[in-house]
């Protein structure tokens, strides 16, 4: 449902706010839609942002030219403008000194009038993730179904691709861009020679637990927008190829799927007689919810940016499975940022080589990965496998390893459980990441 949106304010004459690191800031944050954060990860972290800048006594003005969704946080406050010369009202009214384009197609629509009215605020461009790199991922993989998930995690975006001309333009724009992934962050700078200067890690916000609960658990999930072409993608591929391996190793367990945007072609998979649950949105909280089960599966074959699922997992105590491409930009190494390996497969190659891999229903050994090639040290929070007898394999093992479950770091189960307390802790800090945002905006 809709919710009634702020009229256009008059400029500000509340009293001036303490701000941190500089001069008082006034923020106009621009969504292309309306932050629905119980649908999905980006509405997550648009919130997250919001409040990050508002901790710091920064002056927050959102606004969209969408509906303003019931699901919509109160505390935006949120302004709805319906044609140009409303948003110029709304640039005038709001003064900004910084403006915030949640996207790049919002920064395409919005940005040369921001230019020409505010020529001296500065302009920040939020990617949410790299659109030309999911979007490209995903031809790639659904073009090239002999294809492994190497294959299209190195895959190289060709530069006559639509989306990446236009991103990339928004970003080369722009004065400063957010990425929330340091793998994306280096892709742009060693691949695409984008200057460091102009980018700026912003990942999850969470004020993360120092203690999470250890008692028992039961059964699967699996969350995600199922709009969001990845995760529709996992859920047919978890149905036709994981699922039947790790059901019969473990008859009794129960998978159970939400999310929002659910077709009726995803609706059809629902099987009760197979344990195979599609259960739609949620509407009590998450957190509380997730902390009843005892593996969180996300088997992602294409996508970009950081998973908001699997952090919302380790939040509520859940360890995760997932593929390469599901652990990109969150994985913890002993080194300052992680492993990066350059992409080196043409767009419409289909590589010879990968005829000698493991494919989406390998038949080969079972294999898993916790680093990208790399002989670091590294940090997971459950394990990362790349074919779905692999994964399955690795989900059973885990779930096992529960029923032995006694509190104590010896146990697998209870590690994999830590090691995700500890990449929340590390990475996605409330308290670190709000700082460092400011201060690299400021």
């Amino acid at each position: 449902t809709c919710a009634t949106a702020s009229p256009l304010p008059a400029r500000s004459t509340r009293p001036q706010q303490r701000c941190y690191f500089g001069t008082p800031k006034r923020v106009l944050y621009i969504c292309s839609v309306s932050p629905q954060p119980n649908a999905s990860a980006a509405g997550v972290r648009s919130v997250q942002l919001v409040r990050q800048m508002k901790k710091y006594g920064w002056e927050v003005t959102t606004a969209t030219i969408a509906r303003v969704w019931s699901a919509t946080p109160s505390e935006l406050d949120i302004v709805r403008f319906n044609n140009n010369e409303e948003f110029e009202q709304l640039v005038e009214s709001s003064d900004p000194n910084f403006v915030l384009f949640d996207r790049f197609i919002t920064e395409e629509r919005f940005g040369a009038l921001v230019y020409k009215m505010k020529p001296k605020a500065v302009r920040v461009l939020d990617t949410q993730d790299l659109h030309f790199l999911r979007r490209a991922r995903e031809q790639f993989a659904t073009s090239n179904p002999e294809c492994s998930i190497e294959d299209v995690s190195r895959m190289v975006v060709p530069n006559s691709d639509a989306d990446f001309g236009r991103e990339l333009s928004a970003i080369y724009r722009s004065d400063l861009t957010l990425l929330v992934s340091n793998y994306e962050e280096e892709l742009l700078v060693k691949q695409y020679g984008v200057h460091p200067h102009k980018l700026a890690l912003a990942p999850f916000f969470y004020d993360t637990p120092t203690k999470i609960s250890t008692g028992r658990r039961y059964n699967f999930v699996m969350i995600g927008n199922c709009k969001h072409h990845p995760n529709k993608d996992a859920i047919f591929w978890t149905k036709t190829h994981i699922w039947p391996l790790i059901r019969s190793q473990l008859p009794q367990a129960r998978l159970h799927i939400y999310g929002a945007g659910l077709d009726a072609e995803t609706v059809k998979l629902h099987e009760p007689a197979e344990n195979f649950f599609i259960l739609g949105e949620l509407t009590t909280d998450l957190t509380t919810r997730l902390a009843r089960y005892r593996i969180n599966l996300a088997p992602l074959r294409f996508g970009a940016g950081i998973k908001g699922k699997i952090a919302e997992g380790w939040l509520a105590g859940v360890p995760c499975i997932t593929t390469p491409i599901g652990a990109e930009g969150m994985r913890l190494t002993d080194s300052p940022t992680a492993p990066f390996t350059a992409p080196t497969h043409s767009f419409n190659n289909r590589n010879s080589q990968a005829e000698k891999r493991h494919r989406w229903s390998s038949s080969g050994n079972d294999s898993s990965s916790s680093s990208s090639g790399s002989d670091k040290k590294v940090v997971w929070g459950g394990a990362v496998a790349d074919t779905c007898e692999a994964l399955a394999s690795q989900a059973v093992a885990l779930y096992k390893a529960h029923e032995t479950h006694e509190g104590h770091g010896d146990n697998m189960w209870y590690k994999a459980q830590q090691k995700g307390l500890q990449i929340l802790q590390t990475r996605f800090s409330a308290e670190e990441n709000g700082k460092q945002l400011v201060q690299r905006m400021a």
